[in-house]
């Protein structure tokens, strides 16, 4: 229970961790939002921004990316593939920046980088309606499944039992929807993790 080490990174302005991934060389990755563009943080787009970071072992910063739009933009979970690449998923409610579309209010954002913080490709998934992906994981074959809720009932939804519904996407390696399934009633549902 000893502290090895402790940081405290962001700047000026309100910075969120909601996600940390051990990595394959000893460091850490960390996923969260960011209202600021000083200190630790650059090149913010407006309101909140996905803020995703690569500490080494010791804590020290290797690169920062502050990835969305005008809008507000928040990541919720981290990944890191086999390969050294980062997952990350939250959601989206921006229409320009790094966000190429958005299906209406807000969406599942998912974006993918390179080991060095290279973004790789960013899309949204959802309907007209709320959604906001929450919770990942990597199967087998090496997909990413993607959880949390949605409110729609067009777009990518299938299907909307009522109100918020867990919604559980699977991607391939490309960000292109494999399948996509609803769950839940008419009262509020909502998946936080998923293995």
């Amino acid at each position: 229970g000893n502290i090895l080490w402790q940081k405290t990174i962001g700047g000026s302005q309100v910075d969120l961790c909601y996600s940390i991934e051990r990595s394959q060389d000893g460091g850490f990755i960390l996923g969260g939002g960011t209202y600021s563009d000083d200190g630790d943080v650059s090149g913010n787009h407006g309101d909140q921004d996905f803020w995703l970071v690569k500490l080494n072992s010791q804590g020290m910063i290797q690169w920062q990316r502050s990835l969305g739009g005008t809008g507000l933009d928040v990541c919720y979970r981290v990944k890191e593939t086999n390969s050294g690449e980062i997952i990350a998923c939250g959601a989206t409610n921006s229409i320009d920046g790094n966000v190429n579309h958005n299906n209406g209010s807000y969406d599942f954002w998912v974006t993918k980088l390179g080991s060095t913080g290279n973004l790789i490709w960013a899309n949204c998934y959802g309907g007209s309606l709320a959604e906001s992906a929450l919770a990942m994981d990597i199967n087998s074959a090496g997909q990413f499944v993607i959880s949390g809720y949605s409110k729609s009932n067009d777009g990518d939804v299938s299907t909307n039992l009522g109100y918020n519904d867990f919604w559980v996407c699977i991607l391939n390696t490309s960000g292109t929807l494999l399948t996509e399934k609803s769950f839940g009633g008419t009262g509020a549902d909502i998946a936080y993790s998923i293995i």
